[in-house]
């Protein structure tokens, strides 16, 4: 019996997932695989979009002061002096009992709300990359 339930489980799940979806290209009517974005004939323009994205962010609106300082010998030593404390692990998942790899030395206290604090040791977390991202989506909240 149990073996027909799990059998019943995945015919729903796998018919409540789409084949195929519409390539995100306006105008484009093709079908690709749900995990892709665009079909085959748009897949290089759609990375083509994203850098041109990428040149008008950092062009435009990146800042400037920010981006000096995480280039600086300061903030690489700092960086590295945080990472060797924690191992190299992820503050935030050591504090819930998880070891994750960290890949990102963050502010706690962004730059933009208090430059002063850009090289104290205290205010620099290592963490992995779900972390930082749930940590700056906290943030944007935060310091609205």
């Amino acid at each position: 019996m149990h073996s027909l339930l799990d059998l019943l489980l995945k015919v729903w799940i796998t018919s409540k997932m789409p084949l195929k979806k519409i390539c995100n290209k306006a105008g484009c009517n093709s079908l690709c695989n749900p995990c892709d974005k665009y079909c085959n004939k748009h897949k290089e323009q759609g990375q083509l979009d994203k850098q041109e994205r990428n040149r008008y962010y950092d062009t435009y609106l990146r800042d400037k002061k920010a981006t000096q300082f995480y280039h600086s010998k300061e903030w690489e030593l700092l960086r590295e002096v945080v990472k060797a404390k924690c191992n190299g692990l992820c503050t935030r998942c050591l504090d819930n009992k998880m070891l994750k790899a960290g890949v990102i030395a963050d502010h706690k206290i962004p730059l933009k709300v208090d430059w002063s604090l850009r090289l104290v040791e205290s205010n620099i977390d290592f963490l992995c990359l779900e972390c930082h991202n749930t940590k700056t989506w906290e943030d944007k909240k935060k310091y609205k």
